[in-house]
Parts: C-alpha cells; structure tokens; sequence
C-alpha cells in the first residue's frame, strides 16, 4: 500500500480555538518537520476546515496558511464536527489521513512513528496515540488507550464507553467505510459523540484500532468545547448492532 514515502493529508477542524490553534497548528509544523529528518521527497497538505468560525479564529488560520505553502482553507458552515471532518476526508488529495481538532496538540513523534506503521502493516486499521493528557492550566488527567487487539479490550465496554480520543490516523479506505455522523449535541440529535459513533461502527464491521507506543495526544479542557458541551447534555449514541449483539450474548 506504501512505499518509503507515503503522502498524506492533516485535516485540522476548527471552530472557535481562538488562541488555542495556534499551538495546534504549531504542533502539526513540529511533527512535519521532525517526520522531514528522516524521509525525503514527501508529499503532503494540511487542510484547515473553518466551520463557522469567528474572526480571531479565522484570522489565526488565514495568516498561518500565507506562511505554510503545505495549507490550505477549507470554508463552510455546517456548525458540525462530524460533518466537518468528513468534508476534510473528502478534500484530501492523499490516501493516507490524520485527524486533529483546532484546540488540540500532537507529541512530537506521532505522525513519524504512524507513517512507519502504515509502511510495515499495509492494512486498513485507526491508529490511535498510546497517551491522552488533559490539560487546562495543569495536566488534569492521563489516559492510556487500548488496542482491539490487547487482550484486555472488552467491545462491549465500548457500549458505554468512548475508549478513544479523536485524534486519528487511517487510510482513505478505512474512512470509505465508516462516515462521521453529525456531531450535534441539539436535543433532537443523540449523535452527541460523533466520534464515539464512528469507533463503534468501525468495530462493527471489523477494522482493527492500534496504538502507537510513546505518542501523546494532548486534550485542552475547556469550558466550551465539543466535549464538555457533550456531557452536560447527557445524551448518548443509539445503541449500536454491536450492544445488540453483545446483549444477545448475555447468561
């Protein structure tokens, strides 16, 4: 599926980061160059996916693309995360795809040590970074992810558990299979985790998820983001034809 050298495309969906895309986007630059050191001639792009964004937010991304030739705007509004990376996967010009929210930041290894992986297993499979730190002025918490493949991976937690962040790396083949679902937290919408639907799917239908060791996915907590504003209106996805199937299984 890839030689030495695979492209790839970075989807940054933005918003209302303000300030905090900066890092963000200083964090995609950072691993871009580090991956640089040690592979030539690679092709790549960062889209930046503005859905509904306010001005200080916009002006961010405007100015940081007139210094990266790699960038470039995508605008819309939808006022939708799960739509918006899907917008992103369908303006990508290359197969393999990284996901990474505007107020989010990247260890400095990740997308280096996900190509490499993608080299020596050529299969569709979600990578995920092996830690999450979540950060508001102070790293608040640790998370580790798990693989489905670890033997201590229980699909039917994932019934009522998001046991990954969305922070991703996957072929366009993998994406082909499973969409975002809008990723409204409005009542009548209980697609309140976009993400959290996707992996469930995914699963579903059998892609495997990895963990890239000694990656780190840094979370900023903040007061208006897509995750608090998820919890506080404590809905969940639909059960999923993976719970039935687990329920069915139940003594």
């Amino acid at each position: 599926m890839y030689n030495s050298s695979p492209s790839f495309s970075i989807i940054v969906t933005c918003h209302n980061e303000q300030n905090y895309l900066i890092n963000s986007l200083a964090s995609v630059r950072n691993n871009i160059d580090f991956h640089l050191a040690s592979f030539s001639d690679v092709n790549y792009e960062i889209l930046l996916i503005l859905d509904s964004p306010d001005v200080l937010t916009k002006s961010i991304a405007e100015n940081w693309v007139k210094e990266n030739e790699f960038g470039r705007i995508v605008l819309t509004n939808n006022r939708d995360i799960g739509m918006s990376r899907n917008l992103g996967i369908k303006n990508a010009q290359f197969d393999l795809i990284f996901l990474l929210d505007g107020d989010d930041c990247w260890g400095l290894s990740w997308l280096k040590k996900s190509i490499t992986h993608f080299i020596n297993n050529p299969t569709i499979a979600i990578l995920h970074p092996e830690l999450v730190l979540y950060k508001s002025l102070s790293i608040d918490a640790v998370r580790r992810h798990i693989a489905t493949s670890d033997p201590d991976f229980d699909p039917w937690i994932l019934s009522f558990e998001n046991l990954w962040t969305s922070s991703i790396a996957c072929p366009r083949s993998g994406f082909d299979l499973v969409n975002f679902p809008n990723g409204s937290t409005h009542p009548s919408n209980l697609f309140a985790y976009e993400d959290w639907s996707f992996f469930r799917e995914s699963c579903e239908i059998g892609i495997p998820h990895f963990v890239i060791p000694r990656t780190v996915h840094l979370v900023n907590n903040r007061t208006n983001s897509n995750t608090t504003i998820s919890y506080a209106s404590k809905q969940y996805p639909w059960p999923s034809r993976l719970f039935y199937n687990l329920l069915k299984s139940v003594k």
